[in-house]
């Protein structure tokens, strides 16, 4: 990737034609190549097919002319070890480096292919879109845009320091802008490599490794260096924000910073002179911009932004306030603090899965988007001296990446990818990188994967063939082999005794509304309880203590707001002890250190978690705990070899909100520019009049927002309580949402407001409360009280009175209203054979009574009401997920949909009825497909290449569709040094 052109003293000067090395259909290992894509000092770059998995990749390749040059092959390596280090959607995505022959096409009627002499290689990310240097000088891209797409590339910076990795070549040709609109940094060909300390800070600014440049050669592209570039002088992570600084002067202005006759010269002036004032230049930036890029370009590091991250918060704290910002005065000083570490970043917002699970699935108008908590604290200086040793290092990373587990010698890695609905459980061998396949790709749910004692065999979950709604436990040879199930009714990864002999896992017992832990003989398959809770629920897998009398899990209370606490069994009694923090909101997986001494436990902290799942050290049998990550992406899925080595899958997600006109030419826009976890949109649902409300973060919280289809007038309308849930709208009850109290154990109520902000009321009183739909008419709302240990829904008038019970709610599936607000479709669990299956039910809303009653076949999921209330519409997960409809009370099911590939993955009917929006993933690419009423095939609404949709829904009054898209990507990581 990259341009043919360079720039040189404020001019481009066109590159002269040289002969390319490859050509059209030559090959590269299992590459093909299509066509020439760039050239640049650091080498070719060309379109190619990957023939084995089957995609188009960007080919970087080092020509055979350039190999006997040291220092070029130096840094072409460079460059891919650095890349591919880095897990971040901002950052170009690394596949593979390899050193290969060249396979030469003949020419036309010849027979064979030629051998050429080897060449160097990277495969990456092909990225299709512009340059940022084009954006601004071609497109001639608003301001307000170009800086949302430099906060992304300052994200993606801000992760390659946090790895010790600084850039050293930032510069508006090294910033692809993709169509999908994310901002991609490219070629660290000269990035410096850092000793990794305790500290993102630390790691930025510390000694430079071998690989550093030698005294005295300057390095990088003239006129975006840093005065300490110039100097030849050590750089550091604050090098990378001058860089990003000239970049931001030159969008605001169309011009460089530093411009003169001679690199002699434009050097003299990054050295000794100021650039003219933005002001001078352009007079329509704000002050607040002119700020920012002052503080970038100052000639002292230590006058500099701190971090790349402060920075990118900054960027897009300017992005989304842009209508509020003066032209005249920026917001804040232009003083900066002195040499010391770079401020900690503020917390990422972190779901929380568990308020689904035992409460309703999300129905209605709102994208159906979980909660989120966005609080955070940092460690003391006790906790440094402890952590001291603490490495964590990417050992795999992968779009598709489902969960993964260590085995126990630590030598192999399994792992579960999916995509489509295709599924496969892989092992890797550590040390080497290589991977077997243990259960071919097939359309299945692998979950819950975890090793023998032994390491010889894998364990993990599927559905069972007989009863869909179940999952069994599966055994399978860890080499390979074919897979054999072993349990029923299996609801957690297994835990094993230090012999190996039994197994412990979860079972929920849902006709008795409790859950339990059970001890399986694996010779015999004898079942022993060890113990059974009802108004409570185990988060995360149990662990076997290394002695074999403890096992450990974390059971979570709602009954009086959410807390999880860890529990200690003994094996041979079942005597329960509570152990550790009592403020935790979920734990989400507990392994023990090999001494048997304490646990590590990866847990959600109401306080001081960050908003983020972080890996704790709980000593055993004190309970004094010590946090040891404080992450802004968080850890989950946490193994521990018996070295002490552990791994665990770190993930990133940012989500913005686009509009769509599918009855225009037009192509979809983004109305929010989100840049990183911290900021990303949550849920959302549409107002009258052009407006979309949603959920945000903001200074560690979250709060309800409120923007125009075309962007403008962002406003925040909550200022209270810790986060907010489910939002929808309906006319005459307006906005309605859950928001949780901050507090600890968490308490949530359902409130309404004006769609404006005003009128803000609370609806509910109790222990905890979630909402679960409004009624379209506003008259009516379903909720779910958080202490009913059957889960039931009530349905209540939005004005008061007493609320109707409709069932017990196992399954959750939540209550719709239909169109008219008339009917209520609720769902209760019926017993099959011994197995239960959920029934589902309609009810008229003003007098209790039960309309219909049906069962749906064992696939269906994402029920909505036709729009003229006569039928019932579904996905049928076992027919190809294609979308299907019911006619009332008693009709067949027909199809709606007959698509063969892929999976429709929700769908959403438009309030007149005559459309429905279509959410597809084919392989990893999402899209949304219109198909109108009566119409024999629908059409294409987005054309992503990447990154996924998370939400769709239509405009009230006219036809915008408002859609969630955003892109998460995670990375398995080795974490060492626990003490």
């Amino acid at each position: 990737m990259g341009q043919s052109l360079t720039q040189n003293r404020g001019k481009p000067v066109s590159l002269r034609p040289v002969a390319r090395t490859l050509e059209p259909e030559d090959r590269i290992a299992r590459y093909r190549i299509v066509g020439p894509l760039g050239a640049g000092g650091m080498g070719e770059v060309y379109i190619a097919r990957d023939e084995t998995l089957d995609r188009s990749v960007a080919l970087k390749i080092l020509p055979p002319g350039l190999v006997r040059n040291d220092e070029r092959v130096r840094r072409f390596v460079t460059e891919a070890k650095s890349a591919s280090s880095l897990n971040h959607p901002n950052i170009v995505t690394i596949y593979e480096i390899g050193h290969d022959r060249v396979l030469a096409a003949r020419p036309a009627g010849a027979e064979g292919e030629d051998a050429a002499e080897p060449v160097h290689y990277i495969a990456m990310e092909l990225v299709v879109g512009e340059t940022l240097d084009q954006k601004i000088h071609h497109e001639k891209t608003e301001l307000r845009t170009l800086l949302g797409w430099i906060a992304q590339a300052a994200e993606g910076i801000a992760k390659a320091h946090a790895a010790g990795i600084v850039h050293r070549d930032l510069k508006p040709g090294n910033i692809m802008i993709s169509k999908d609109g994310f901002a991609k940094v490219l070629d660290f060909g000269l990035a410096k490599l850092t000793e990794r300390g305790v500290t993102d800070a630390e790691r930025t600014s510390a000694p430079t490794q071998a690989v550093a440049t030698g005294a005295g050669v300057v390095m990088g592209t003239v006129g975006y260096m840093s005065p300490e570039q110039v100097q030849a002088r050590s750089v550091d992570h604050r090098s990378d924000i001058f860089s990003l600084g000239c970049i931001l002067y030159e969008a605001a202005t169309r011009r460089r910073p530093f411009v003169a006759d001679s690199d002699i010269e434009v050097m003299h002036l990054i050295l000794k002179e100021k650039p003219p004032p933005v002001e001078e230049m352009n007079p329509d930036v704000p002050g607040e911009v002119r700020r920012l890029i002052r503080r970038c370009l100052a000639k002292s590091p230590d006058q500099r932004f701190q971090s790349m991250k402060d920075l990118a918060i900054d960027l897009r704290e300017a992005v989304e306030e842009w209508e509020t910002l003066s032209t005249s005065t920026p917001s804040g000083t232009t003083a900066v603090s002195g040499s010391g570490p770079a401020a900690a970043a503020p917390p990422r917002a972190a779901s929380l899965p568990m308020i689904a699970a035992i409460l309703v699935g999300l129905a209605g108008a709102g994208f159906g988007l979980y909660a989120f908590l966005h609080r955070g604290a940092t460690g003391g200086a006790g906790e440094a001296g402890v952590l001291q040793n603490l490495r964590i290092t990417p050992l795999l990373s992968r779009d598709d990446l489902q969960e993964s587990a260590l085995s126990a010698d630590g030598r192999y890695l399994a792992y579960v990818t999916l995509t489509d609905r295709i599924a496969s459980l892989k092992v890797r061998q550590v040390r080497t990188g290589s991977d077997v396949v243990i259960v071919p790709e097939s359309e299945q749910q692998i979950q819950g994967i975890a090793f023998s004692r032994d390491g010889d065999y894998l364990y993990y979950l599927n559905r069972d063939a007989d009863s869909p709604n179940y999952n069994a436990l599966f055994q399978v040879p860890s080499l390979g082999g074919a897979p054999r199930k072993v349990l029923f009714d299996v609801d957690s990864a297994p835990t094993f005794s230090p012999d190996g002999k039994r197994a412990c896992v979860r079972r929920g017992m849902i006709n008795e509304g409790a859950d339990s832990l059970l001890i399986v003989d694996l010779d015999t398959m004898q079942e022993h309880p060890l113990v059974k809770v009802t108004g409570e629920l185990v988060t995360g897998p149990p662990a076997w203590s290394p002695d074999g009398k403890t096992i450990v899990a974390g059971l979570q209370d709602t009954r009086k707001g959410v807390k999880t606490v860890l529990n200690a069994f003994d094996v041979a009694s079942g005597k329960r002890t509570a152990i550790g923090p009592t403020g935790w909101v979920e734990i989400n997986s507990i392994g023990w250190t090999p001494d048997g001494q304490s646990l590590l436990v990866s847990a959600l902290d109401v306080a001081t978690s960050g908003g983020a799942f972080q890996i704790h050290r709980v000593a055993w049998p004190g309970g004094e705990t010590l946090r040891l990550t404080n992450d802004l992406d968080g850890y989950t899925n946490l193994s521990i070899a018996v070295d002490g080595s552990a791994t665990a899958i770190r993930r990133v997600t940012v989500d913005n909100l686009w509009v769509a006109r599918p009855e225009s030419k037009a192509e979809p826009q983004a109305i929010t520019f989100a840049s990183g976890s911290a900021n990303s949109v949550q849920g959302a649902v549409a107002l009258p009049q052009g407006a979309v409300a949603f959920s945000a973060p903001r200074d560690n919280k979250t709060f309800v927002w409120r923007v125009q289809a075309d962007g403008s007038n962002r406003r925040q309308l909550t200022s209270q309580g810790a986060f907010v849930i489910n939002i929808q709208y309906a006319p005459g009850a307006g906005l309605v949402f859950t928001q949780v109290d901050d507090s600890a154990p968490l308490l949530a109520h359902v409130w309404r407001m004006d769609p404006d902000g005003g009128g803000l009321k609370r609806l509910t009183e109790g222990n905890g409360e979630q909402l679960v739909s409004v009624s379209p008419r506003g008259d009516y709302f379903a909720y779910s009280p958080w202490d009913d240990p059957q889960h039931s829904v009530l349905v209540r008038k939005i004005e008061g009175g007493e609320p109707r019970r409709l069932g017990a709610a196992f399954t959750g599936e939540g209550a719709l209203f239909s169109r008219d607000g008339r009917k209520v479709l609720h769902a209760t669990l019926e017993q099959v054979q011994g197995r239960f299956f959920p029934r589902r039910h309609v009810m008229d809303v003003e007098s209790g009574r039960e309309e219909a009653s049906f069962l749906l076949p064992p696939g269906a999921a994402t029920e909505q009401w036709s729009p003229d209330g006569a039928s019932i519409t579904y996905v049928d997960r076992n027919h190809g997920w294609n979308l299907w409809r019911k006619p009332l009370p008693d009709g067949e099911p027909q199809p709606v949909t007959s698509f063969t590939d892929g999976q429709v993955l929700d769908y959403t009917w438009a309030p007149d009825g005559s459309r429905l929006v279509l959410h597809r993933r084919v392989g990893s690419h999402d899209s949304l497909w219109m198909l109108k009423t009566g119409a024999g095939q629908p059409t294409l609404i987005t054309e992503f290449k990447s990154g996924r949709v998370t939400g769709h829904l239509w405009a009230p009054d006219e036809p915008i569709l408002y859609f969630a898209y955003g892109n998460s990507t995670q990375d398995v990581v080795m974490i060492t040094g626990v003490k």
